[in-house]
């Protein structure tokens, strides 16, 4: 099963859970077993989290710190060596298959730790549920605009504030491309901000749930961000259980704190409507855009020191204007491994109080 169109077995499972959660249940050994014979080796790699691994002092350690050891969690069970050919690699990364998503159906129909879970590793026996397979690798944040509007007639912003702020010193990140299912690819990206003495900040990005026409195999051919206008209908009833509105994630928490770890207050923060992540020009035109093919083979070719996103704001929800604010460039390789799949976890923001 390709790892694009995958999803739509968890839409299907999702749907079965809406409509009767009593008669779900995690599956019986013997389904177990006629499980792995479906899927075979490939979808043996979308195991559960395994038991924490961070030291209990890891939210007070400093940023830098923090990405190393989660840098370490990454390179945990890679599928393919660094030198892998591309033919013999793809055959090794798994794609979850039915089988996966019959597994992952108790954390289906749990989706607090999704929103509640203050931890940059995933609670011990879940597994990730809309974007399982994926690449990562450390990154860094680099803001860096204009205080004064292009345009002096027009008010468009005041300067933004916390891990948004203008200039200062790059900001560690743990950046995650994974792809949503569903009919077509569903480009992705998790980016987690780390802040000294304090849990990370995370923000989590796709287009739409419609995905990419079929004539288009390019994972960095869309602006991605955390406005999803086209959510369907079951999947925002069901996820309204547990947040306010999952079509608008809200990213206050970015303007909030500092990177060194300070609270902004309240009355001097500044956040924009939206913020997405716009692929460079270069990244977008580095790979082919009709060839179907598993992306992540390409995705661990990124060099590091590579320019992958610019970050576009804008600052009112009537102002269509987005302005370039900072980058995202990459600091390791990508890497396809066990770690970054089943154990590195992205909080999502918006978490009903």
């Amino acid at each position: 099963m390709n790892i694009a169109r995958s999803g739509s077995a968890l839409l299907c499972a999702l749907a079965l859970s809406a409509l009767s959660t009593s008669g779900c249940a995690a599956p019986t050994e013997e389904e177990d077993a006629a499980l792995s014979a479906e899927d075979e080796l490939r979808a043996l790699p979308g195991r559960p989290a395994d038991r924490a691994r961070l030291p209990s002092n890891y939210d007070a350690l400093a940023a830098s710190e923090k990405q190393e050891l989660l840098w370490s969690m990454i390179q945990t069970s890679p599928y393919c060596g660094p030198d892998e050919a591309r033919a013999t690699c793809v055959t090794k990364l798994p794609t979850g298959g039915f089988g996966y998503y019959v597994r992952a159906i108790p954390a289906l129909l749990s989706l607090r730790p999704t929103f509640n879970h203050t931890s940059d590793e995933a609670p011990e026996g879940r597994r990730k549920i809309f974007h399982p397979f994926g690449v990562a690798g450390k990154a860094e944040l680099v803001a860096d605009y204009s205080d004064t509007p292009t345009d002096p007639t027009v008010s468009r912003r005041a300067p933004y504030t916390g891990l948004l702020a203008n200039g200062g010193a790059p900001i560690p990140l743990v950046l995650r491309l994974a792809p949503g299912g569903g009919g077509g690819m569903i480009p992705g990206a998790s980016v987690k901000f780390l802040v000294d003495g304090q849990p990370s900040r995370n923000f989590v990005a796709i287009h739409d749930f419609n995905g990419l026409p079929d004539s288009d195999w390019n994972y960095f051919s869309q602006d991605i961000g955390h406005i999803y206008p086209d959510v369907p209908w079951i999947v925002k009833t069901y996820f309204q259980t547990v947040t306010r509105d999952p079509s608008h994630l809200p990213i206050d928490h970015l303007t909030a704190v500092t990177p060194s770890g300070d609270d902004v207050a309240a009355d001097a923060q500044s956040t924009p409507y939206e913020i997405v992540l716009r692929p460079t020009a270069a990244i977008a035109a580095r790979f082919p855009n009709t060839d179907h093919h598993d992306f992540r083979f390409d995705l661990t070719q990124i060099e590091p020191g590579t320019a992958v996103y610019d970050v576009m704001a804008r600052a009112k929800e009537w102002d269509r204007t987005f302005e370039r604010i900072a980058t995202i460039r990459t600091t390791s390789p990508l890497i396809a491994s066990e770690g970054g799949d089943k154990q590195l976890f992205f909080k999502h923001a918006g978490a009903k109080k």
